[in-house]
């Protein structure tokens, strides 16, 4: 995800210095810094790792400064070379006579122009940027001229303006407001530049709104031709991967099955997209989405063929290296992915029975796989045994190799475990719920769990956890 990272001690710190009008101009153009394909969250893991950075903040002295700004910006603007340049630019597009001669006015004023365009449009600080934007919204001609212009100035230009902080929101204000023909134009300049576009934070915006407006054989096209043999690049870069998101987000999988399924054929194969902290967001959105589509009755037959090879080319690995999966920083989210979603039964038991059990008490003590067993306790289905297994491991003896002569149960060691505490938490509350009768089970999983923390009290009741595991056992005397 693509975040605004601001400091409010540096932005009081600095404001002496520049004029509170820039400062609430720069603050306007930030605000609209945001990326369409939204990344993907992982609350689980929230408790164990380091937070990540919020969106930027408008700190107090920029919104006094704006306050000040009504009275600023029309004497700032007038005497700006940006003002000059604005009404130059729009003075040059005059309603000419007929048709003939707005040809030749335009044709002249786009080779003439275009640096006037890419001046204003790049404005450091935000005023020519503000002006233009404001004209091409109540002025449809002049928003037209904007586009001749800009199609008129070749593909450098174009690139300069798409990935330049400022100029890029002069170009989706184009594609918001633009008709088909407007659009037409838009992808015919963005077509062999896609791929460079696409990786760049800013120029990404403008890829994916064109391409929500656009056929599904047109996306088809865009996909196989300009990012063939470039997949597993798009789908692994911080910008990339917010393209290939937007497209499985609002395109059928006959649309995106080739790129999907072209990710297998890569020497580091799908696994290397699976630990990637951008590649497992994508995949996980296209488990998602296919899922939804396989089990929807309306889905057309054609439809779920293509969805069902790739829901086969992706389980796979998943399948067959879900327990090396469940230890890394990032794939553990496809495994628990897997183990939650109730249209993947037969795949959650084979995971558990096949990577997990037996290997219950090594998969807790460490910080991302103890996520998963997590998931496995609470998703386990009674009726293939797989959640008796799971606490009959945990619940039996255990040699620490290094205890000579002397058995612990697992229990006993993840109790004190930074990461395997959170596991007991959750079998104490499936524990719980068997012993109510809402779900089926043993009811001595409690009692034994009972045991082990009275025998354990004095040393768990000098962590926070641990006082948390026998607060809530006492409840439920």
């Amino acid at each position: 995800m693509l975040l605004l990272k601001s400091s409010t001690k540096g932005v009081e710190r600095f404001s002496h210095s520049i004029p509170s009008s820039v400062l609430t101009t720069t603050a306007a153009v930030a605000a609209q810094d945001k990326p369409i394909a939204s990344e993907f969250t992982h609350k689980s893991n929230v408790r164990r790792q380091m937070p990540a950075y919020g969106n930027s903040v408008l700190c107090e002295s920029l919104e006094k400064s704006s306050d000040s700004m009504g009275s600023s910006f029309g004497s700032m603007l007038e005497s700006s070379e940006y003002s000059r340049l604005v009404q130059s630019f729009h003075s040059s597009f005059s309603s000419p006579k007929n048709t003939a001669s707005e040809v030749v006015v335009l044709g002249a004023a786009s080779q003439l122009d275009i640096n006037a365009l890419v001046k204003l449009a790049k404005d450091p600080a935000g005023v020519g940027n503000r002006e233009l934007q404001q004209r091409m919204d109540q002025d449809e001609r002049f928003r037209q001229n904007v586009l001749r212009t800009i199609v008129n100035g070749g593909k450098e230009n174009f690139l300069q303006l798409c990935i330049d902080c400022n100029a890029c929101f002069v170009i989706q204000k184009l594609v918001e407001n633009g008709g088909e023909d407007m659009q037409r134009e838009l992808f015919n300049l963005v077509r062999p530049l896609a791929f460079k576009m696409v990786l760049n934070r800013f120029a990404c915006r403008i890829v994916q709104k064109v391409v929500i407006n656009l056929t599904d054989s047109h996306v088809h096209q865009l996909l196989c031709q300009q990012f063939n043999g470039h997949e597993n690049t798009l789908v692994t870069d911080q910008n990339g991967n917010h393209f290939v998101q937007c497209v499985v987000e609002h395109f059928a999988p006959n649309v995106y099955g080739k790129f999907v399924l072209a990710l297998a054929n890569f020497p580091a194969g799908l696994n290397a997209v699976f630990e990637n902290k951008y590649g497992c967001r994508v995949i996980q959105l296209v488990l998602e989405r296919i899922v939804q589509l396989v089990n929807d009755r309306n889905t057309g037959n054609n439809e779920k063929d293509m969805a069902f090879s790739i829901l086969h080319e992706l389980m796979e690995p998943i399948l067959k290296n879900a327990k090396s999966l469940a230890q890394n920083e990032y794939a553990n989210y496809l495994v628990q992915f897997v183990l939650k979603s109730p249209h993947l039964r037969r795949q959650r038991c084979y995971i558990i029975k096949n990577h997990i059990i037996g290997n219950v008490y090594h998969l807790s003590l460490l910080k991302y796989s103890s996520h998963v067993v997590e998931q496995a306790f609470r998703n386990a289905d009674s009726r293939c045994f797989c959640l008796t297994m799971l606490f009959k491991e945990v619940l039996e003896g255990y040699k620490p190799s290094n205890v000579e002569g002397k058995y612990r149960t697992a229990l006993c060691e993840m109790l004190f475990n930074q990461f395997g505490n959170y596991v007991v938490q959750e079998m104490i509350r499936i524990a719980k719920e068997v012993h109510v009768h809402r779900r089926p089970g043993d009811p001595n999983w409690l009692l034994n769990i009972w045991r082990c923390v009275s025998d354990n009290k004095e040393g768990l009741s000098r962590y926070s956890s641990g006082k948390k595991i026998i607060s809530s056992l006492q409840r439920m005397q």
